[in-house]
């Protein structure tokens, strides 16, 4: 019998609270950039996204993440800034930038591009760009990122697990649902 694949990633979720102040920070670029836009529910930290996968795949992942994160220790995320893949001159994705003061974000997204590495994942060769996806853009475009960061807020939280997501392509957009948590 063929297992049915799982479209997953792993990310950092973001407090509620943060996740609709950072949403109504960007509500006039809605009004002005032709993209489809996340919504406020779906805003997450992405780490790795892995793609489609077994759940004998998910079940290692899981097992490889607690034995690299557990005991990490909880840190601190500010979230603030706007910026664009490729880049700002031709950008099909606007992101709000994710950081932490210790460098520890950097640390977990190593961890967890280790962890999926071990398990048979393609291994990310770039240096992390932790983000959170705010808007997908189908024909690029030129973007002012000064003008937009001028009015960027600062958000902080602290982060204390790591979530391996699922998530359902629809019509309607991306449905994220939590495969399991692991605490740091």
């Amino acid at each position: 019998m063929n297992e049915i694949a799982i479209r997953s990633f792993v990310a950092i979720d973001i407090p509620e609270d943060i996740k609709f102040k950072i949403f109504d920070g960007y509500e006039k670029y809605r009004k002005m950039i032709k993209a489809s836009w996340v919504k406020p529910e779906n805003l997450h930290i992405t780490i790795k996204f892995m793609g489609d996968c077994s759940p004998d795949i998910i079940r290692n992942l899981n097992v490889e993440l607690e034995s690299r994160l557990t005991g990490f220790g909880k840190f601190n995320i500010l979230i603030g800034g706007y910026g664009a893949f490729p880049g700002a001159k031709n950008a099909r994705v606007l992101w709000v930038k994710a950081e932490s003061v210790s460098e520890k974000l950097i640390e977990v997204c190593n961890l967890v591009n280790s962890a999926t590495s071990k398990i048979g994942i393609l291994k990310e060769i770039r240096k992390p760009t932790p983000h959170i996806t705010i808007a997908r853009i189908r024909d690029p475009i030129a973007l002012d990122l000064s003008e937009i960061n001028e009015s960027a807020e600062l958000h902080e939280f602290s982060c204390g697990e790591v979530v391996i997501f699922k998530s359902t392509l629809t019509r309607s957009g991306s449905i994220y649902e939590t495969i399991n948590k692991i605490m740091i």
